[in-house]
């Protein structure tokens, strides 16, 4: 029974681990490390008014956009 409670609480652990380390990379590449009261409002309010799964505002957003190329 102690098992897979271990496990699962691995799993939870691994997994704050694992967003502290891209929080960091991405501190670390964008050199943004301050953030105001007003980007922290316009993150609140996306996140209330939208049902998308990546915020314009939040903070893996620089990882994760996508380059839309022009094909002329």
């Amino acid at each position: 029974m102690a098992i897979p409670i271990l496990k699962a609480l691995l799993v939870v652990v691994i997994l704050g681990v694992m967003i502290l380390v891209l929080l960091g990379i991405n501190h670390i590449f964008s050199g943004n490390f301050s953030v105001d009261s007003s980007d922290m409002d316009d993150l609140r309010q996306e996140v209330n008014e939208s049902d998308e799964v990546i915020s314009n505002n939040g903070a893996f957003t620089e990882l994760v956009k996508v380059k839309v190329r022009d094909n002329k």
